[in-house]
């Protein structure tokens, strides 16, 4: 599953929070497993503060995760910056594809 974020922000959509809460139903239920949470941006802005927001952006994921009883030895956060496009970064559409948690 894939959740997107609005340009420059590292709020979790509403509307994307019922894919966040499946995850945590699901790790709650499993024992032994971690899951890397991979924070994405699109390429508008400077490198550095593209990595800061992806990390930002994960580690979001992982409190809200947190927030549902999830451990948090289970949840590595990390943020990739806008170094793993999914879509051109040239058009609105693809812009908003690369702001993206990925797990």
């Amino acid at each position: 599953q894939i959740i997107n974020f609005a340009s420059g922000s590292s709020d979790i959509p509403a509307d994307n929070k019922a894919i966040l809460d499946q995850a945590a139903t699901l790790l709650n239920k499993v024992s032994g497993v971690k899951l890397n949470v991979g924070g994405h941006t699109d390429s508008t802005g400077n490198a550095a503060a593209n990595k800061a927001l992806s990390q930002r952006r994960a580690q979001a994921v992982v409190d809200y995760l947190i927030s549902k009883g999830v451990d948090g030895t289970k949840l590595v956060a990390q943020g990739h910056g806008s170094d793993q496009p999914v879509a051109e970064n040239t058009t609105e559409e693809g812009r908003f594809k690369n702001r993206r948690i990925e797990f």
